[in-house]
């Protein structure tokens, strides 16, 4: 099945509510220790704002060209 680059930005766009939305992740996060000598939670939330950041400029980026 191959995906138009419509229906990516949608999937991408469902991973990141997903993501963002789910507290039983970021409490499994949680209770680990460090990552990357961070907090787990914090580099949950980072990773988390950086791909929804991501997936809005991609979004807006190819709706400007009208490729999407």
């Amino acid at each position: 099945m191959i995906l138009n680059r419509r229906s990516l930005i949608k999937l991408w766009f469902i991973v990141d509510a997903i993501l963002a939305l789910t507290p039983p992740i970021y409490w499994w996060v949680n209770k680990q220790s460090l990552f990357l000598g961070l907090p787990a939670n914090l580099g949950y939330f980072l990773f988390v704002s950086i791909c929804i950041t991501a997936s809005v400029v991609v979004a807006y980026w190819l709706d400007s060209e009208g490729k999407a």
